[in-house]
């Protein structure tokens, strides 16, 4: 089997995979199965959330200090993770560049969240993307000093333009995957239902969690036409976003809330 054929058979699974996880999590709305999950405590919601955060750090560590790492699955995954890195890091494994890339962009986004952010606030309404001058100035950085070819520094590497052609993903691949697909329904919903929550009541509102099967089971299931993962909610975006004042999706497009603004404004001047 050629690797293109392999390609188009993960492509395919993947497919299957959000058709499968959209109309399991419609479904679930259908016969309104968000009251299992909208009488989570708080307890129960920031635990969850804690330890997903403890996980997403684990998984971006060994990128921050450019050494590959087996892949784990099954209870224990987090401490044979924390294992590996330590025997890489006892082995002399450890990309140098990599890592003092990783620790330059920390320091960079620290000192521009909490030491540039309010003072500019005081002055502009527009807050400055301080991420994305960062990256964009790491992009011409990384390619104008080769670092792939001289310090074996992983890039992204060439980023293809335009949207593949819409095609419906295979049905009979339902039966493999619909025991997957079923774990990962309900775990996005709780991740969603779950962070949701936790930033309704710093902004003390109310959230539909029925709303949000709904929402997530049509994304899934629109996005199975091209070659995408099943959606749910990005922890480390989420927050970005909150931090910002962001309201809506069409605001993250062009529009910025001038009132937030205002407010931090007035907050930081008081």
């Amino acid at each position: 089997m050629t690797s293109t054929e392999v390609e188009a058979i993960s492509i395919n699974v993947v497919k299957s995979l959000g058709l499968a996880v959209g109309l399991i999590q419609i479904i679930m709305g259908l016969f309104k199965a968000n009251y299992l999950i909208s009488y989570l405590s708080d307890q129960i919601i920031l635990g969850f959330t804690t330890g997903a955060a403890v996980h997403v750090l684990t998984a971006q560590l060994n990128k921050i200090l450019g050494v590959a790492l087996p892949r784990h699955s099954g209870i224990g995954k987090l401490f044979f993770i924390y294992q590996d890195l330590i025997t890489a890091i006892i082995g002399e494994k450890v990309n140098v560049i990599t890592f003092g890339a990783s620790v330059v962009a920390i320091v960079i986004l620290y000192i521009s969240k909490y030491i540039l952010t309010p003072r500019f606030c005081a002055k502009t309404l527009v807050p400055i993307p301080f991420d994305l001058f960062l990256i964009v100035i790491g992009t011409i950085i990384a390619d104008w000093f080769q670092v792939e070819e001289r310090w074996g520094v992983k890039v992204v590497g060439d980023i293809p333009t335009g949207f593949p052609n819409p095609a419906l993903p295979d049905l009979f691949m339902f039966r493999h995957v619909i025991g997957d697909a079923l774990a990962i329904a309900i775990v996005s919903v709780v991740v969603t239902v779950s962070m949701g929550k936790v930033i309704a009541k710093k902004h003390n509102y109310e959230i539909d969690v029925r709303q949000e099967f709904f929402a997530l089971g049509i994304v899934a299931s629109t996005c199975s036409m091209f070659p995408c993962w099943p959606a749910t909610t990005a922890l480390a975006r989420t927050l970005i976003n909150d931090n910002a004042g962001t309201k809506t999706q069409v605001r993250f497009i062009f529009k910025f809330n001038f009132r937030n603004n205002n407010a931090k404004l007035e907050k930081l001047k008081n």
